[in-house]
């Protein structure tokens, strides 16, 4: 849709919220009920739409009402409340324009999301957040998918809006994982010790269920 169909639509819907015949509103009630800042443009749709025969305009004065037909625009829309009427020939153009409406809305919400890759990288050094970093520029570079580099997050809310949304919605998961020591366990010989969150991380797309396969790479 047009923005101007956008606009319009609004115009309607706030007519259908009110119930009457005429819309009793003024340009500063239209602007915060339709989102619509500009005063000029909302007089343009209405004067448009009264032209193209989808509403009428009309304003109380003198004890009766008054269609608008010639007045000026100062008068009309900038001096205090009017009226707004669906015309008869009007209520189907914003029939359509509501069901286009919704067919974009469901257009939208059924358009899978561009695909992510889950770039997981230690982060104690510069050199290490460096190397994720460019990770994740060759990821977009080679591949066309968008790349999330997961910074450090503080906040319990931070991880979860952060982190294991797009752990959960990436079909890829690049991790990582730099040498932090040696530990030993006393039923096995001892090996290189990685990052915790690396681990986390696989553990969690195991847990989530997502289909995609984690492949780890280990740093020189």
């Amino acid at each position: 849709m047009l923005p101007s169909e956008r606009l319009e639509l609004a115009i309607y819907q706030a007519i259908k919220r009110v119930p009457g015949q005429r819309f009793d509103t003024s340009l500063p009630m239209l602007s915060q009920i339709t989102g619509e800042t500009d005063h000029g443009a909302l007089a343009e749709r209405l004067k448009d739409l009264e032209d193209d025969g989808q509403i009428l305009l009309s304003k109380y004065s003198g004890g009766q009402i008054w269609p608008r037909g010639d007045s000026p625009d100062r008068t009309f829309f900038n001096a205090g409340s009017f009226f707004i009427e669906i015309a008869p020939r009007g209520r189907k153009y914003f029939e359509e324009l509501e069901q286009r409406a919704e067919q974009e809305a469901r257009k939208t919400a059924a358009s899978p999301a561009e695909p992510l890759i889950f770039v997981s990288c230690g982060q104690s050094t510069p050199a290490e957040r460096k190397l994720g970093q460019e990770i994740a520029k060759l990821v977009e570079k080679e591949t066309g998918y968008r790349a999330y580099f997961a910074e450090n997050q503080n906040t319990l809310e931070g991880v979860t809006e952060n982190i294991l949304k797009r752990l959960h919605t990436a079909v890829g998961f690049i991790a990582i994982m730099h040498p932090r020591g040696n530990v030993s366990n006393p039923n096995s010989a001892s090996g290189p010790a990685t990052g915790l969150f690396m681990r986390w991380g696989l553990m969690d797309r195991v847990f989530m269920g997502t289909p995609s396969t984690p492949r780890a790479v280990s740093s020189p």
